[in-house]
């Protein structure tokens, strides 16, 4: 039987969506303490944070940005934490770039408003496959090798790296990696995680947002355990039954055997006992095979009757039928003869044939006989 994952607090870590996204709601100095770590200048401050944006577009695409920070200059930064390689794509990048600006630029505001933008991939795994614990990415021109000037930054952060300092980047590699809030670096994230994992209100904000993210993946899970437990109560359902029909069936073949035996003991005795006693029994024994052969009889009888009755009954359904599929195919005809004036024969009795599920023989034989098309378009 399948059982459901259980989810553990103290074994989430900062790579996790759901933990990452509780240790940074409403917490300006974890944040504030991130950014640190991302732009190297403690000056920084963040105005402003927010986890799980989602950046939509018009045609029903969206991001969901796993926390914005709005730093003092001015500058935004996106930041994702994927613990596969397929959500750390460039592409990914590229996207959230586009959305962001199409987002966050109102209407008549120059280009060269656009804020200053960094992207931040936290992976799990090496994405880009140089070994190295951060990378960055610029447009740049490719024979002159000078900068493109759009302000948009994108930062692999990989934590699959073991830092050696205790400050900045390798600090936060260490950190997002740790199950244990008293083995982090970072004082900031190792008060918030503390509070998360060893707090009543913690905990309350970790179920929260645990239902949030893996919401639907419990709900999968809790159906296919109601699916397993209801296939292994059928099963022992039908094993109890089917033990309850062998018992039953058992005590028959035992009840008709005992008949038998003791018809066959009568028969031996009837031949020793006297003619008269024979010819009683004999009278008894006719009366006995006359009275089941006439059972026997009546229930052959009875349903000779009742097949002759389902017979007719079905005969009269399919006149039923094939009246209301007569009616179904004129009115679906006239309709789409109305409504589709240039339609041909043979496109409107393909509609017709795919709305109903009636065949196209069928169809053509009820409208040339309905008088509906000439019998030259068959």
């Amino acid at each position: 039987m399948l059982k459901p994952k259980l989810i553990n607090i103290q074994d989430m870590r900062l790579l996790d969506d759901a933990f990452f996204a509780a240790a940074m709601q409403n917490c300006i100095p974890a944040a504030e303490a991130l950014l640190h770590c991302l732009c190297g200048d403690t000056s920084q401050h963040v105005i402003r944070s927010q986890i799980q944006d989602f950046l939509p577009n018009l045609q029903g695409r969206a991001v969901n940005c796993d926390l914005v920070i709005y730093s003092s200059d001015g500058t935004v930064w996106i930041v994702e934490v994927q613990r596969s390689r397929k959500g750390a794509r460039p592409h990914r990048s590229r996207y959230i770039a586009s959305a962001w600006d199409h987002q966050s630029l109102p209407k008549g505001t120059l280009w060269n408003k656009l804020s200053r933008l960094r992207i931040v991939f936290i992976t799990e795994s090496d994405c880009i496959g140089n070994g190295e614990p951060v990378n960055y990415y610029l447009r740049k021109n490719q024979f002159f090798n000078d900068i493109l000037a759009d302000d948009l930054v994108v930062m692999y952060v990989n934590c699959s790296c073991n830092g050696k300092k205790r400050s900045g980047l390798d600090a936060l590699i260490h950190d997002m990696k740790c199950k244990d809030p008293e083995t982090m670096y970072i004082p900031a994230l190792r008060d918030r995680c503390s509070e998360l994992k060893n707090t009543r209100g913690g905990n309350t904000i970790m179920s929260e947002y645990i239902m949030r993210v893996y919401g639907d993946e419990i709900r999968i899970k809790a159906g296919n355990l109601a699916r397993d437990m209801a296939q292994d109560m059928a099963q022992d359902m039908a094993r109890n039954m089917a033990h309850d029909m062998a018992q039953d069936m058992a005590r028959d073949m035992a009840q008709d055997m005992a008949r038998d035996m003791a018809h066959d003991m009568a028969h031996d005795m009837a031949q020793d006992m006297a003619q008269d006693m024979a010819h009683d029994m004999a009278q008894d024994m006719a009366h006995d095979m006359a009275h089941d052969m006439a059972h026997d009889m009546a229930q052959d009888m009875v349903q000779d009757i009742a097949r002759k009755k389902v017979r007719k009954v079905k005969q009269k359904a399919r006149k039923r039928l094939k009246k209301r599929q007569g009616k179904l195919i004129v009115s679906l005809y006239e309709y789409l003869h109305n409504e589709k004036p240039g339609f041909s024969v043979t496109e409107i009795t393909r509609q017709i044939s795919d709305i109903s599920g009636i065949s196209r023989e069928r169809i053509l034989h009820t409208l040339t006989k309905k008088k509906l098309i000439p019998q030259e378009s068959v």
